[in-house]
């Protein structure tokens, strides 16, 4: 089979337009409408979770006080960021749910890189299949129990200025609450707000900004020494309230306020530790505070192997190729899908993921990518048609 020149353009752009982001693996992000690589839209449209498909069903289970894994997909991590790891018990969230913040990573988020994973070790085929190494968070000891939804949210290092925010439905094994709505209990209200920007919000990460230093940051936060952390200016998160609100800023008035400071930039040595604070106030333990109820548990790190268990027989374009399945190894790694809406899906860490629509002069069939063939209309001239007779 030939390709035109055309037709192979297409399939690059296609495929880097495949691998030109990142999943949220674990706990696993809910199935979207678009790319699921891809950023929130930076009119805020999709905000919060890209509008993706809330799940009822829990897919994980995280105890208060214990540590929990979080895994991202793809091999395009622009440099690394920040980010912070979200909760709220709206269910499904909307746009003016309150979200509270459990952990920050301040620097080399969600991975140390210089560029994209194959600008750091050339053997790294872009692919939006490559597992990252699993990161470890922290779950607030307050945390009441039920059904709630988690969120994971970057701010790259480098290229656009983008927010990246997937969602993930969970339990929460905490005690129960007698508050009737979960965001009003305590342990939930101590939390601060998230920090939001490249999204529609007004707010925007400057560019050359090698670590954002969150004015809340929350309980728990991770700093990586040798980087520049900055003050972002227009940062409208809200600290928490009540006793155990975090990074010793209490509810007193000013914070967040319309004429918010300047940029500052904080300098950490290269000495390779983690720092436990920032000089400003700002309590940066980097593991949690242990209970005496409740053990520290700790997730299996998720593996990679293809499922044993045999790919379904009924075409795969017949069900919703977005449907991630809820036991986790539904589908083998990294196999394509071919969607009847002429679309693809990939599967990543066990679940489908919708990737985009099937580029013009190509063709997907059964899980493989083609060019499409063109009929080409035969003429014959009268003076032929009359010697044929």
């Amino acid at each position: 089979m030939q390709f035109t020149l055309a037709t192979v353009a297409a399939f690059a752009a296609f495929i880097t337009s495949a691998t030109s982001h990142l999943i949220m693996a674990d706990p696993p992000q809910w199935a979207v409408p678009g790319e699921s690589q891809a950023p929130l839209d930076p009119s805020g449209s999709d905000f919060p979770c890209q509008n993706g498909r809330a799940d009822p069903t829990a897919s994980r289970s995280y105890t208060p006080g214990s540590q929990a894994l979080l895994q991202i997909q793809g091999t395009a991590v622009h440099g690394g960021g920040s980010g912070q790891m979200l909760i709220t018990y709206d269910f499904p969230p909307t746009a003016n749910s309150v979200w509270r913040v459990m952990q920050s990573f301040e620097g080399d988020h969600p991975i140390k890189s210089k560029g994209n994973m194959q600008d750091q070790d050339s053997s790294i085929t872009p692919s939006a299949s490559y597992m990252l190494p699993p990161i470890t968070w922290n779950v607030p000891s307050g945390l009441p129990a039920g059904r709630a939804v988690v969120a994971w949210s970057w701010f790259n290092r480098m290229g656009n200025r983008e927010m990246y925010m997937k969602c993930a439905t969970v339990q929460i094994n905490g005690a129960k609450s007698s508050a009737s709505n979960l965001n009003e209990d305590p342990g939930v209200k101590a939390l601060p707000t998230l920090f939001r920007a490249n999204s529609g919000n007004g707010c925007a990460v400057p560019e050359n900004v090698d670590a954002i230093a969150f004015k809340n940051p929350g309980p728990n936060t991770k700093i990586v020494s040798g980087y520049t952390r900055t003050t972002i200016a227009c940062d409208n998160s809200q600290p928490g309230s009540g006793s155990g609100a975090s990074s010793g800023t209490g509810t007193g008035t000013g914070t967040g306020s319309p004429s918010a400071p300047s940029p500052t930039t904080t300098k950490y040595p290269s000495n390779g530790q983690q720092e436990s604070g920032s000089g400003d106030g700002k309590e940066l333990p980097s593991k949690p505070s242990p209970t005496a109820s409740k053990p520290v548990t700790k997730q299996p790190v998720p593996k990679q192997p293809v499922p044993k268990q045999p790919v379904p027989k009924q075409p795969v374009t017949k069900q919703p190729a977005t449907e991630a399945p809820s036991n986790g190894s539904g589908c083998p790694e990294g196999k394509v899908y071919c969607n009847s809406d002429n679309t693809w899906s990939m599967c990543g860490s066990g679940y489908i993921q919708k990737i985009g629509p099937i580029p013009s002069g190509m063709k997907c069939t059964n899980g493989q990518f083609s060019a499409s063939k063109v009929r080409r209309a035969v003429r014959f001239s009268p003076e032929h048609m009359r010697r044929r007779h």
